[in-house]
């Protein structure tokens, strides 16, 4: 008999899926990857999201660092979206597998040497999630 794994449930895939729910409602695009697309969709605005680091303070609970980063080429539109996204990242539900969010830093305007043309602005949180089936 193997012994189940009892981990905790991915920060990552929560908060994406937290910003694909919210986003169309408020006309942000909705393609949220880890690296930055290629080609770049239409309109050449997109998310992407990476895990940075990861702590595990109990055992069925863990903070993920995340990085969220927002895609642009108009800087006020950019800016404006970066600054909403924080909001809505700290008011992210807090039901069972969402423990916290807590901000790191950002938003902040950072140029990506990769795509001169386009804003980017990069926001970062700590999220604490649990496995509350056996906490």
């Amino acid at each position: 008999m193997t012994t189940p794994i009892l981990g905790t449930p991915s920060a990552y895939q929560l908060t994406r899926n937290y910003f694909l729910t919210e986003c169309p409602g408020r006309g942000w695009p909705t393609n949220i990857t880890q690296q930055v697309p290629s080609p770049l969709p239409t309109g050449r605005r997109f998310w992407t999201l990476e895990r940075l680091n990861t702590v595990k303070p109990y055992r069925f609970t863990s903070s993920q660092l995340l990085q969220l980063r927002y895609y642009d080429p108009d800087g006020k539109r950019a800016e404006q979206i970066a600054d909403q996204a924080l909001e809505l990242w700290l008011v992210m539900p807090v039901a069972g597998l969402v423990q916290d969010v807590e901000h790191a830093g950002g938003p902040v305007r950072q140029k990506d040497p990769d795509i001169p043309d386009l804003e980017r602005y990069v926001i970062t949180a700590w999220v604490t999630v649990m496995n509350s089936q056996y906490a």
